[in-house]
Protein backbone atom coordinates (compact mmCIF):
# COMPACT_ATOMS: atom_id res chain seq x y z
CA UNK A 1 0.00 0.00 0.00
CA UNK A 2 1.45 3.40 -1.01
CA UNK A 3 1.81 5.99 1.70
CA UNK A 4 1.04 9.63 1.14
CA UNK A 5 4.23 11.42 2.19
CA UNK A 6 3.01 14.91 1.36
CA UNK A 7 2.69 17.29 4.23
CA UNK A 8 -0.19 19.69 4.70
CA UNK A 9 0.27 23.08 3.08
CA UNK A 10 1.15 25.71 5.67
CA UNK A 11 -1.06 28.80 5.85
CA UNK A 12 0.66 31.99 4.70
CA UNK A 13 1.64 34.25 7.61
CA UNK A 14 2.62 37.92 7.43
CA UNK A 15 4.41 40.57 9.45
CA UNK A 16 2.50 43.71 10.41
CA UNK A 17 4.13 45.38 7.38
CA UNK A 18 2.86 42.69 5.00
CA UNK A 19 6.03 40.64 4.46
CA UNK A 20 5.56 36.87 4.28
CA UNK A 21 7.08 34.90 7.17
CA UNK A 22 7.97 31.23 7.45
CA UNK A 23 9.22 29.17 10.37
CA UNK A 24 12.77 27.82 10.15
CA UNK A 25 11.78 24.40 11.55
CA UNK A 26 9.09 24.10 8.85
CA UNK A 27 11.51 25.26 6.17
CA UNK A 28 13.93 22.50 7.18
CA UNK A 29 11.44 19.71 7.84
CA UNK A 30 8.80 20.34 5.20
CA UNK A 31 9.91 22.85 2.55
CA UNK A 32 7.33 21.67 0.02
CA UNK A 33 4.54 22.78 2.37
CA UNK A 34 5.67 26.39 1.97
CA UNK A 35 4.86 26.71 -1.74
CA UNK A 36 1.98 29.15 -1.24
CA UNK A 37 4.08 31.34 1.08
CA UNK A 38 6.95 31.47 -1.43
CA UNK A 39 4.56 32.25 -4.28
CA UNK A 40 2.95 35.01 -2.19
CA UNK A 41 6.36 36.50 -1.32
CA UNK A 42 7.94 36.36 -4.78
CA UNK A 43 5.00 36.06 -7.18
CA UNK A 44 3.97 38.58 -9.81
CA UNK A 45 0.87 39.96 -8.10
CA UNK A 46 0.94 43.51 -6.68
CA UNK A 47 1.07 42.40 -3.01
CA UNK A 48 4.35 40.50 -3.52
CA UNK A 49 7.16 42.37 -1.80
CA UNK A 50 10.00 40.16 -3.06
CA UNK A 51 11.11 39.30 0.47
CA UNK A 52 10.48 36.46 2.88
CA UNK A 53 11.23 36.54 6.61
CA UNK A 54 12.50 33.35 8.23
CA UNK A 55 11.61 33.32 11.93
CA UNK A 56 12.48 30.95 14.77
CA UNK A 57 16.13 30.68 13.73
CA UNK A 58 18.50 28.64 15.91
CA UNK A 59 20.60 30.85 18.24
CA UNK A 60 23.82 30.08 16.31
CA UNK A 61 22.46 32.10 13.37
CA UNK A 62 23.30 35.33 15.23
CA UNK A 63 27.00 34.50 14.97
CA UNK A 64 26.59 33.43 11.32
CA UNK A 65 24.89 36.71 10.48
CA UNK A 66 27.61 38.78 12.17
CA UNK A 67 30.33 36.90 10.26
CA UNK A 68 28.49 37.28 6.95
CA UNK A 69 28.04 41.03 7.44
CA UNK A 70 31.76 41.44 8.20
CA UNK A 71 32.69 39.43 5.10
CA UNK A 72 30.23 41.44 2.98
CA UNK A 73 31.85 44.67 4.14
CA UNK A 74 35.33 43.32 3.27
CA UNK A 75 34.12 42.18 -0.15
CA UNK A 76 32.48 45.55 -0.87
CA UNK A 77 35.79 47.25 0.01
CA UNK A 78 37.76 45.29 -2.61
CA UNK A 79 38.77 46.91 -5.89
CA UNK A 80 36.07 46.72 -8.54
CA UNK A 81 38.29 44.55 -10.76
CA UNK A 82 38.53 41.92 -8.07
CA UNK A 83 34.79 42.03 -7.34
CA UNK A 84 34.04 41.66 -11.07
CA UNK A 85 35.74 38.25 -11.03
CA UNK A 86 32.77 37.01 -8.99
CA UNK A 87 30.03 38.22 -11.32
CA UNK A 88 27.85 35.37 -12.55
CA UNK A 89 26.34 36.33 -15.93
CA UNK A 90 24.08 33.24 -16.02
CA UNK A 91 22.27 34.40 -12.90
CA UNK A 92 22.24 38.03 -14.04
CA UNK A 93 23.54 38.84 -10.59
CA UNK A 94 26.11 41.60 -10.25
Amino acid sequence: MARNLSRPIQPVQYTAEGAVTVSYPTLVSSPSSLGPAIEEAFGSHPKSLGIIIVRDLPPVYTAYRERLLKLAYKFASLDEGIREKYVDPRSRYR
